[in-house]
């Protein structure tokens, strides 16, 4: 039921089984979000969102939780682990869907601004207050191989305004609870016919019977 909604929506669903699975497909065809079962043999769904998340060409892909475990512990788990949302089932469609689209958003706009800062030929750096690097934009080839040191250094200990926004979190503040939200992103403009789902279940279609 869940994967003809998709397909209705313009999705085009790539299923796996368990989480050596998931991270296989994933890594030869990123996709836009993850539906993660909590339930899954081999490796669970919390290590294998853990595992996306510490893979650098992954870690952006939002995870979405699709469970039945309903517990605090579980939830909690969820969003520690790296999912954007928990959602338990009973799935109802609808709801999942806007979310589905607000989370696509989200990291679009983060991938886009991204991309910005990388093309503006200015290196940025985001430090916290220990003087840590949090975040920073590639160096263009040339200042690799150019022998001039620089003169002078400046770091800045606020996150640039495009930064992604958790770099621009003051690192002594207590970090925002988890909201689930369903309001589309602003000036997101998204083509949902080229999104793709990658949607990780024990019990594939059979789990929305």
């Amino acid at each position: 039921m869940l994967n003809e909604a998709l397909d209705r929506e313009g999705f085009q669903v790539l299923v796996a089984l368990e989480g050596n699975q998931a991270l296989a497909i994933a890594r030869n065809l990123p996709p836009d979000i993850v539906l993660l079962d909590a339930l899954m043999p081999q490796m669970n769904g919390f290590e294998t969102c853990e595992r996306i998340k510490a893979d650098p060409e992954l870690r952006h892909i939002p995870v979405v939780f699709m469970t039945g475990l309903s517990d605090t512990e579980s939830i909690l788990r969820g969003f520690a682990a790296g999912g954007v949302d928990y959602v338990t089932k009973p799935i109802r469609i609808d709801e999942l869907l806007a979310r589905m689209k607000t989370h696509i958003g989200n990291a679009r706009l983060t991938s886009s601004a991204r991309s910005a800062l990388d093309s503006a030929g200015h290196f940025l750096l985001a430090a916290d207050a220990t003087g840590s690097l949090r975040w920073a934009t590639p160096q263009p080839p040339e200042r690799h191989q150019s022998s001039r040191a620089p003169t002078r250094v400046h770091v800045q200990l606020h996150a640039h305004p495009l930064a992604p926004s958790a770099l621009r979190q003051r690192p002594t503040a207590r970090p925002p609870p988890h909201h689930l939200t369903t309001a589309a992103p602003p000036h997101a403009s998204i083509s949902w016919k080229r999104s793709l789902v990658a949607f990780l279940s024990a019990r594939a279609r059979r789990v929305f019977w």
